[in-house]
């Protein structure tokens, strides 16, 4: 039987990081896009393929090869947020980084050499040009990283414990004693509050869009 102290502490766990997994992934897409992109070394594409292979493997080898790396000493990340954080940057860097590449291609390579003419090294033109062309997009590609992030259970469920509980974590558990109705009203629970944060940050977009 779930008790509200502890459905509470599941809740702000998974928003927590929801929404720092998605900002971190976002920003990090961002930098590996622009420098593969636009630089067209082999090294970064190299590096940006890398970073991709997660997308093309289950969440379990994630986990466990996190468990193996970093849950012992000398990290000792085992059953704190901080390996949850980890896994979550690992696992949806894929979709960011797509999200990031289509949106640095939508703005095109010769703006981006008209600012290097006039004078913008790298990160005056990532303030100036890439970020406030980008942003629109980027808000729209964080709402669904957000949501895949705090619906995350296969790699929830391995490295996260009691004392640092998430809601996939919980829905399995309570899964495993039958307590089918418990499942259902986290669902809802967690479909309501992603929903509400993905349309505020789709308001913010489209605010951002108008302001623009």
């Amino acid at each position: 039987m779930l008790h509200v102290p502890e459905v509470s502490q599941g809740l702000h766990n998974s928003i927590l990081l929801g929404l720092a997994g998605a900002l971190i992934v976002v920003i990090c897409a961002v930098l590996v896009s622009q420098l593969t992109e636009l630089t067209k070394l082999r090294s970064w594409r190299i590096v940006d393929g890398i970073l991709k292979i997660p997308a093309a493997i289950t969440h379990i080898i994630v986990a466990i090869g996190l468990i193996i790396s970093v849950a012992g000493p000398p990290f000792s990340w085992g059953g704190i947020a901080t390996i949850l954080l980890v896994a979550y940057i690992i696992l949806y860097f894929p979709q960011a980084s797509f999200f990031a590449s289509a949106a640095v291609q939508r703005i095109g390579l010769p703006l981006f050499e008209a600012t290097k003419v006039n004078g913008a090294g790298p990160a005056k033109q990532l303030w100036r040009v890439t970020l406030p062309l980008m942003a629109p997009a980027l808000i729209a590609s964080w709402s669904p990283i957000f949501v895949l992030i705090t619906g995350d259970i296969t790699a929830s469920v391995m490295l996260s414990s009691a004392n640092t509980p998430v809601i996939g974590f919980m829905m399995l558990d309570q899964w495993s004693d039958g307590n089918f109705p418990q499942i259902a009203a986290l669902g809802v629970l967690m479909t309501v509050t992603s929903t509400l944060v993905v349309l505020g940050a789709l308001g913010v977009r489209n605010r951002f869009r108008l302001d623009r």
